[in-house]
Formats: C-alpha cells, structure tokens, sequence
C-alpha cells in the first residue's frame, strides 16, 4: 500500500451528517471476491463502469489481490506472488488505474521488500525492467493509466533530499517496452500521481522548503503555487483538460487556467482532506471534514459548478442509513464514482467499497481509434456511448457507429428517464487516406542537359482533410541540379492536416 493508502485509512470512521445538492446518485456496495473477507478498496473506475481495485483476506493481511467489478460482480486476478513475500509490511498486488482497454497499472511486490510497478492485461502481469525485481534500486510504485496504456508512478533510486531518500517521476508502456525516467523536476525529489490521455501529468515535488503540486505537459514541469502563499501542496487528479485537483495546505483545491483555487469544504475546520479525482466536466471527488455534533470527521465529498456537497447527503436516505462514505477516490466522464467507507452496523470499521451512478441520465461518447493530428482519426474508428442512470434511461441515437471517412460528422446520443434527460453530441473527424503527389517537373525518367535551367514543378492534394505540407528537394520555381551528368533523384513529400504522409521520388538524368 502506498504512503497515501495508508494515510487514508489512517482516519477515523464515523458516521455524518447530510447536506442538500442537486445530483443525486443510486449506490451500489461492491461485493468481496471468492474467499476474501477482509478490507476490499476500490481504486479507479474506467469510462465504461468498470472498477478495479484490491481485497485481502482477515487471514493472510499481507497478500492483497487486484479484482474488477463489472455488471455486479467482482472478479480475482491474483497477485503474481507466489512466494507469498512481503514489500513494505504489504504483499500481493494492488491497483491504481484501469483504462478502457481494461488495462490496469498495478504495483506488484516481487521480492522481500522490493515493490514492482506493472501492467496487469489479459490476465498476465508485467513488471519493467529494474524495478525492484533483481533485490535492488530502483523500488517502484505504479499511480495511474492513460488510454494509451502509459503508466505512471514514482520510483526510488537511492539516497537523496526527502527524509534521506530520492524519488524521480517515472513513465512506462509495456506493450512497447518503454521505460522514461523524468527525474526529480523542479524539485530535488519527484513523485508521479494521474496522467490524462494527452500524456499531461499531475504530481509533487520536494525542496528544502516543503512540497510543491505540479503539471507535467509537452515536457515542461509547471509549479501550481499553493492557496496561501506557504505551506505544503500535493496534486492527485488530472482531466482531459490539464485541470488539476489535490490538497494545499490542508484545503482541496481546483487548478484551472493557470490559477489555484480553494473548492470549499464540508465544515468549518481548516484540514479539511483533498480532492482526489477530476473528470473531464470538472467535477471533484475527495474526501472533507465534516462535522456531526461536535466532532469532524472525514466524508466523501462531490464538487461540481462551485458547491461542494457531502455524498452521504447525495445517496438513498435508506443506504444513508445503512454506509457511512469516508472518501472518493475516483470519477468516471459518465459521474461515476468510487467511494470508500464503512457499514454502519460493523463495529470493527472494515473498509469497503461502493459504485455511485447518477440517477439523472449521464451520456459519454468512447471513441476508439488511431488519432492523428488537429482531431482527426486516421486508422479504424468506432463510436460507441455509455449511458448511465436510475432508473435505466429510454436511449435515442446511442447505438454503435463504424465511422466512415468525414469531414467532421456530428453524432448525438440522447438518454430520458423520469428524473430528467440528457443530449450529448459529438463531431468526429476522420482521414485515412494518404496525400498524393504530382511531380511535373522533374518528370521521372526525364534527360536534361548539362548546366540547363529545370525549374522544379511539383503539386500536393488530399480529399478530406487538406495538405498541410508539401515540398520538394527544391521548392517549386527553383531550379533543380543540372551541374553533374549522371542520374539524379528528386523527393516530393506530403502531409495532411490529419498527420498522413505521402512521399514520391523520381529520377532523372543529365547529359
């Protein structure tokens, strides 16, 4: 379990007290997996409902196993440890994302006290190289997954400035092998947290005067700053749009358009929590002090268009009864979320987990496919939409689509139910053919004379997306080399505004 795990359910259990808000949600408890009793906590939850997370057993607490829970029910996957060791006081696997392909980054312990970041697909685990696998440096520790199946986390490479050791933000792909280590970034230690499908990524660095939250994007570590000008800040979350959220001294917080701002909280008293989750519509999820009668205790919160609202109040009044949410940890696009909390009847306080669905009617376009440049979809697309609510919404315009190529066609999916309806629309652009290219001049196979005035003559064209590019060994009007006899070649390439290429070479000669 990583230091923010344990941190989490380091807080004291106890149930609270209601608050109004518009969204209201169905809750869902998420059942244990086959022979486990012990604490089960979801982690993340992909854009088509799927949760993942891990379970341990009362009986063996050291050997958790990732799960998914899918349509109702909760399925193992193991732990890929064997030899039943230990890393840090925990063994077996845990999980921290899931993407659409049911990828899932997860950290492994491979050998005593050696934890392993990796990719559990299709049922097989995969470890990068060196990551605590041969008894040595670096130890690793996976955070989230991207729809590409980037993971990242942060790995442990030795001594250093942050309580005696170093930590760099690290990148991997395992289909491809690629390992990329970010270092230390603005900072003299680095942790990596979320990564959002652009590949930005959102984390926290260490100085000698505290922690600082930062936004990794085309290469460039950006410092958030903090909401009263000191004290320590540690970003979580990230959306589609750079967005970020987490904590700054003890208030959860929203970065967006360059700025930081405090989100509220459920009480009065200053730590209150943070938030951990963000989704493409800029709700937040997270947990909040609240108080009931005179004590403040952490409840899971939602954050949506300036209020913050406690999810306990957002839930069935009946399940209200039965679950006390501590903590959200997750957020699909759809408003679907991840809560941890406790039964109130359990007087050991043993975590679970809950699926909360909007029971208004929420609708996302998946669009899977190869993307090019400027929005367009180069290779073989399919639209597919997730429709969500209680009870289950009257759906218009939401079936599958094989999308030809387009110029941009607008999709709309609409969902009703008898709490309100919802409209999603969609503009998909597509182009997978290539350029083509004319080569007037040099003509190939042409004979020109020696030392003769050629001027290059050349024209690109694309159907559906346009030419972004095209050039020649020479531009167009610029003679082209006639000063030695022999043959010559001459390259014209093209490119689209979808990012296809198309390069043609001719040859002439000279005499």
């Amino acid at each position: 379990m990583d230091a923010f795990s344990k941190s989490l359910w380091a807080l004291a259990l106890s149930c609270g007290s209601l608050m109004a808000h518009a969204q209201q949600y169905s809750i869902k408890e998420i059942p244990s997996v086959t022979g486990f009793t012990g604490q089960l906590l979801g982690t993340a939850i992909n854009a088509e409902g799927v949760v993942a997370g891990w379970q341990d057993s009362l009986l063996n607490l050291a050997n958790p196993h990732v799960f998914v829970y899918s349509k109702g029910v909760s399925t193992d996957l193991g732990d890929d440890d064997t030899a039943d060791k230990t890393c840090d006081g925990i063994g077996g696997a845990n999980s921290s994302g899931i993407n659409l392909r049911g990828q899932i980054a997860v950290t492994i312990c491979a050998t005593t006290e050696f934890p392993s970041a990796g990719l559990l697909a299709g049922g097989v685990y995969t470890r990068f190289a060196g990551s605590g696998i041969y008894d040595e440096f670096p130890f690793a520790w996976s955070a989230g997954i991207n729809a590409s199946g980037w993971i990242v986390g942060t790995i442990e490479t030795g001594a250093g400035c942050e309580g005696g050791e170093e930590y760099h933000t690290f990148l991997y792909k395992a289909d491809t092998g690629v390992f990329q280590d970010l270092g230390t970034l603005l900072g003299c230690s680095s942790h990596g947290t979320a990564i959002n499908d652009q590949g930005q990524i959102a984390g926290y660095f260490y100085t000698t005067d505290g922690w600082h939250a930062y936004l990794y994007s085309n290469g460039i570590a950006t410092d958030l700053g903090n909401l009263d000008g000191s004290g320590d800040t540690f970003a979580y979350g990230i959306n589609a749009s750079g967005e970020v959220t987490g904590v700054s001294t003890g208030e959860p917080f929203l970065y967006a358009n360059g700025s930081m701002q405090d989100i509220g909280r459920l009480s009065t008293e200053r730590q209150s929590q943070g938030g951990f989750a963000i989704n493409a519509g800029g709700e937040i999820v997270g947990s909040s002090n609240a108080q009931v009668g005179l004590t403040s205790t952490p409840h899971a919160f939602h954050y949506a268009n300036g209020t913050i609202a406690d999810l306990n109040a957002l839930i069935p009044s009946a399940d209200a009864a039965k679950f006390t949410l501590i903590t959200a940890v997750a957020i699909n696009d759809n408003g679907q979320i991840v809560a941890q909390g406790v039964l109130n009847s359990d007087t050991a306080r043993t975590p679970h987990s809950f699926l909360l669905t909007p029971l208004a009617p929420a609708v996302t376009p998946l669009v899977t496919g190869k993307l090019g440049t400027n929005g367009w979809y180069v290779g073989a697309t399919t639209l597919t939409w997730h429709v969500t609510g209680t009870p289950a919404p009257t759906e218009s315009g939401c079936g599958k689509v094989i999308v030809p190529d387009t110029t941009g066609t607008t999709y709309t999916c609409s969902a009703t139910n008898t709490v309100s309806s919802t409209s999603m629309s969609i503009v998909i652009k597509k182009d997978t053919v290539k350029p083509t290219v004319t080569n007037t001049t040099p003509a190939n196979g042409a004979t020109y004379a020696l030392k003769s005035t050629v001027l290059a003559s050349y024209t690109c064209a694309d159907a559906t997306s346009g030419i972004a590019s095209c050039s020649g060994t020479r531009p167009v009007g610029v003679k082209i080399p006639t000063g030695t006899t022999g043959t010559h070649r001459f390259r014209v390439e093209a490119t689209d505004n979808a990012g296809n290429r198309f390069g043609q070479t001719v040859s002439y000669t000279i005499q």
